[in-house]
């Protein structure tokens, strides 16, 4: 009777270990997608975006609106809302001496695409 139970066992362990191997990434993450390094500027007076409120923790709360515009909108375009409201440089470190900004922590937590509503 323990043979059998070590066997089952046993045999338990591989199916859950090859189903973990079967276990695979939706894809590639979005924002990494993002070439930051191969952004360009194409600035107009007639985009804007405004958040409010400006400062982050003054009127007690964690949500912030942010409302953007461009009279010619793109695909490639998108909005990044930096947090935490009390973020620090100090607080930051690096994570390799070869790591250089952005770093993770002072990565935007929300993105949207400007053509998307």
């Amino acid at each position: 009777m323990g043979g059998s139970r070590l066997l089952f066992s046993a045999i338990s362990v591989i199916v859950v270990l090859a189903t973990l191997k079967e276990a695979r990434s939706h894809g590639v993450h979005p924002f990494s997608r993002i070439a930051i390094h191969k952004a360009t500027f194409a600035l107009t007076d007639l985009a804007h975006v405004k958040a409010s409120p400006s400062i982050l923790g003054l009127a007690n709360s964690g949500w912030v609106t942010v409302e953007f515009s461009s009279p010619i909108p793109s695909v490639d375009d998108w909005i990044g809302v930096f947090s935490p409201a009390n973020f620090s440089a100090s607080t930051c470190p690096a994570e390799t001496p070869r790591s250089f900004p952005p770093l993770l922590c002072s990565a935007p937590i929300k993105v949207h695409g400007s053509t998307r509503s």
